[in-house]
């Protein structure tokens, strides 16, 4: 469902509801992954009393999923050199998997505990590009003939703004204490954790004295991405080119500039309680900083 709205200025405001509901979504799960907690070693696989059989048996159940988000759009078109459009999304996305192809069910005793946000869920996503002709130039309002047209001719400035909400950090510890073999374990954890919003080695990006191990034999009352998101994304991505043209031959040579404030982009903390990093940020996303690439190309 959509609406759409023509503004002064040439502009356009669309606002929309965009969702989906997946009915039998093919969904990973191993069958011989303990159904009941509390029994010792692998007594709680079915397959382990009846045939000896330890290993995990990945089969194939139907699921579902779901996603709904408000989604809204501000474009200017092209005019006097100047074209901008902004994007806003305000999202949900449910599953009982993590987003790659490989992702098994969790919780194979207790499914429901596995129904909970997307890995790549962020409920909020701001998304903005432009492009902007430079106003001088043989094709422009100003400073048409001439040498210096030719030097100061056909400049543009193009490039997508993005700021997004943190995804959802994945909060586990290990099973020992659960007696339920191909089931991952959570802890417990006593409201949401404080963000201290440190970085590096040693350093907490969140409290992490809230949370407690489990008793013996039951689920940790963490539910799978729903305790804190990890930290927010904002990136600029810039190009400069510049068009000329030679005879018939059309040409044109640009820089593109990606992350050019060169901002850290941080990856999500360690999620592993009592692990030895855990609440921390040791790294950034990987290929996230600033880089540069320059190109030619000529049209004939």
């Amino acid at each position: 469902m959509a609406i759409q709205r023509e503004l002064p200025a040439r502009f356009t405001l669309d606002v929309a509801y965009v969702g989906n509901r997946g009915h039998d979504v093919q969904t990973q799960f191993n069958e011989n992954a303990a159904n009941v907690v509390g029994l010792p070693g692998n007594n709680g696989r079915p397959l382990f009393l009846p045939f000896g059989k330890s290993a995990d048996v990945t089969t194939w159940i139907g699921t579902r999923t779901q996603y709904d988000s408000l989604q809204t759009k501000l474009d200017r078109r092209f005019s006097n050199g100047l074209l901008v459009t902004t994007s806003y999304t305000l999202g949900r996305g449910w599953s009982y998997v993590n987003g790659d192809s490989n992702s098994v069910i969790a919780t194979p005793a207790d499914i429901e505990l596995s129904w909970a946000r997307t890995d790549q869920d962020r409920l909020h996503s701001l998304v903005e590009s432009f492009l902007y002709q430079l106003p001088w130039g043989p094709d422009r309002r100003w400073l048409r003939d001439g040498a210096a047209a030719a030097i100061l001719g056909g400049w543009q400035v193009s490039g997508i703004f993005a700021a997004q909400s943190g995804s959802p950090i994945g909060i586990t510890m290990s099973n020992a204490t659960l007696n339920a073999p191909g089931n991952t374990q959570r802890p417990d954890v006593n409201g949401t954790p404080n963000v201290i919003g440190a970085v590096g080695p040693g350093a907490l990006w969140f409290d992490t004295s809230v949370f407690s191990s489990p008793a013996s034999n039951t689920f940790g009352n963490s539910p799978r991405n729903g305790v804190l998101d990890g930290p927010a994304y904002v990136n600029l991505d810039a190009t400069i080119a510049k068009l000329f043209t030679i005879g018939r031959t059309k040409g044109e040579i640009r820089a593109d500039i990606f992350n050019i404030t060169n901002t850290p982009h941080f990856s999500s903390p360690n999620g592993t309680y009592l692990g030895t990093t855990f609440g921390q940020i040791t790294s950034t996303i990987a290929g996230s900083e600033r880089s540069m690439r320059f190109g030619l190309r000529f049209l004939f």
